[in-house]
């Protein structure tokens, strides 16, 4: 047999063989090394800076004219308009009356709280009256008791007992004179009822006079037939319960306790006309054949008689309350007479006793009571004037004023009508100054700044002068303001203008609004990733300014044409990636 090299023909070839083996087999894990390892290279995409460019000098927008000061006036309560001073176009001054609501309510409500003030601050004064007498007597213990003192203390208890007998006298005839004065009351209550369903709503039903057997007729047709049986039977019965309220007060009775109940009574006739002004207005709501404008009439006119009706009723609810308020009043006078006397009759009896160390204790305790009684009474000053400061803060409601000066831009109410809380008086606008509000895109923020000349048709009217910090949420826009300095650029307010907003000059430097993904910051710095060599990456730092929705503004490190990676998250200096072919590069 043969041999190689000492070895067997056999050894020989199959050694070579197995050579052959380890060889493929290193060859094949080098290539699938090879390719596991290029699969873990990172895929990317590249993307033109030009795409992002910001290169336009101008800003075109759409702007609203309006008054450097205007003033919408509303309502704050529901009344009755009843003056009217001023009128579309006219020149007011700052202060100057516009129009007036009904207040009579709120003036004689104010009357009463000044006269509680005065009343409150006379308590004061003889409080403080009643501690420098005190104080006296303190003096008088603390001294020994004279004879003259024996002979004023026996007279102040005199006095007080006739001012125990005063007081009692004045209180009934205060409270009479109120019982007296019922009839009268009642009187104005059935005027005001009368004036309501008779006068403000005459123009509403037809047969309504007082002794017709006819029944009232609504004076429009309305679909709402249940409400027209409801407001005309209604308007019968209202017919005979205004005689039937007339008859019963004429010939209401002297006895008080009689004249008191009745006033419930008359609040219940009252009260029974409301459902009836109800009834009328649903009927109207169903009208058939009524322009807007008689239609708006006729509800005026109802509602202003349901304000009367409730108004009377109120009224009511007052007076009865009066009763309650007197009484107490004269409760008050008889019972801080009592304790004068009670005082008194102290007083006379420590004169009589002479001075005991109990007594002069006790007239400490009483200097002190005094004193905390006038710290009481000016609380009650405070408290009265409070409530006036309330009635004239609600009083100053019902005349409305210009704020400004300026023009009369709209009035939209007419004597008589009803103003309701919330609704527009009257709107007055300043002409000497006009300024145009004007909104631009969220890409357009940073071409726009405060001092940015602003052109129309070419010419130059004025300047950004403000620039809202931020972007709104929801239309994505920035609001700003400019004032027209040109006095030729003639507007009126509410008018739409096309303008044009001067970014720059155009040698200006280019700014970019990049993708925040384009981004990768660090405690070092802002940087975007180039490629080199299509296949490692370069790192470049940039100046960023401000963010813009899902993009941030990039004022330096650009240079027009450059091919950035379109995200750099993951991404390190010198890292070798390879782009992605299935989307293409961007």
């Amino acid at each position: 047999m043969k041999t190689y090299f000492g070895i067997s023909q056999k050894n020989f070839f199959l050694s070579i063989l197995i050579l052959l083996v380890i060889f493929a087999g290193v060859r094949a894990f080098s290539s699938e090394k090879e390719k596991l390892s290029e699969e873990r290279i990172e895929k990317v995409n590249i993307a033109n800076v030009d795409d992002f460019l910001l290169s336009e000098n101008s800003v075109s927008v759409v702007g609203e004219v309006e008054s450097l000061s205007q003033v919408q006036l509303k309502s704050e309560t529901t009344a009755q308009v009843t003056r009217v001073n001023a009128k579309i176009g006219q020149k007011v001054r700052r202060g100057d009356i516009l129009l007036s609501l009904r207040n009579a309510d709120l003036v004689a409500q104010l009357q009463q709280a000044q006269a509680n003030i005065e009343d409150a601050q006379i308590g004061v004064k003889q409080l403080e009256a009643g501690y420098e007498q005190s104080q006296i007597k303190l003096d008088e213990l603390q001294s020994g008791t004279r004879s003259e003192e024996l002979e004023i203390a026996q007279t102040e208890v005199q006095n007080a007992e006739r001012q125990i007998v005063i007081a009692k006298e004045k209180a009934n005839i205060d409270l009479q004179n109120l019982y007296n004065d019922i009839p009268n009351f009642l009187q104005s209550i059935y005027i005001a009822a009368d004036d309501a369903m008779n006068r403000e709503i005459g123009g509403v039903f037809s047969n309504t006079q007082e002794y017709t057997s006819d029944l009232p007729q609504l004076a429009f047709q309305t679909f709402d037939s249940q409400s027209e049986i409801d407001a005309e039977w209604g308007r019968h019965l209202a017919r005979v319960k205004l005689r039937k309220f007339k008859q019963e007060m004429d010939a209401l009775p002297a006895d008080n306790e009689l004249r008191y109940d009745y006033l419930d009574t008359a609040k219940g006739y009252i009260a029974e006309f409301l459902p009836i002004l109800e009834s009328t207005n649903k009927a109207l709501d169903g009208a058939v054949a009524l322009s807007e404008t008689e239609r708006n009439t006729i509800k005026a006119q109802v509602n202003s008689a349901r304000s009367t009706i409730n108004g009377s009723i109120q009224k009511i609810d007052d007076y009865k309350h009066s009763f309650v308020v007197q009484e107490n009043i004269n409760q008050n006078a008889i019972t801080s007479a009592e304790n004068n006397l009670k005082i008194a009759l102290k007083k006379l009896t420590l004169a009589q006793a002479g001075p005991r160390q109990e007594q002069v204790s006790s007239q400490v305790s009483q200097v002190t009571q005094s004193q905390l009684n006038i710290e009481s009474q000016k609380a009650r000053v405070k408290q009265a004037q409070a409530s006036a400061a309330l009635i004239q803060a609600q009083l100053a409601k019902t005349v409305i004023r210009s704020p400004i000066d300026g023009e009369v831009a709209s009035i939209p109410l007419k004597l008589g009508d009803l103003a309701t809380n919330g609704s527009l008086l009257a709107s007055v606008v300043n002409t000497d100054g006009f300024q145009i509000k004007a909104y631009i895109s969220a890409q357009d923020i940073n071409r726009v700044a405060v001092g940015s000349k602003v052109l129309s048709d070419g010419n130059e009217i004025g300047e950004v002068t403000q620039l809202s910090p931020s972007i709104d949420p929801l239309t994505k826009k920035v609001q700003l303001v400019i004032p027209i300095t040109d006095p030729n650029f003639h507007v009126v307010v509410g008018e739409f203008i096309n303008i044009e907003i001067v970014s720059g000059s155009e040698d200006e430097q280019l700014t970019y609004l990049i993708p925040l993904e384009a981004i990768q910051i660090t405690s070092t710095g802002s940087y975007i990733y180039t490629l080199e060599n299509d296949s490692v990456t370069k790192r470049n730092e940039v100046t960023l300014g401000r963010v813009v929705g899902d993009r941030v503004e990039v004022l330096f490190g650009l240079d027009q044409g450059m091919k950035i990676l379109s995200s750099a998250r993951g991404i390190s200096e010198n890292q070798k990636v390879r782009l992605d072919d299935t989307y293409g590069s961007k």
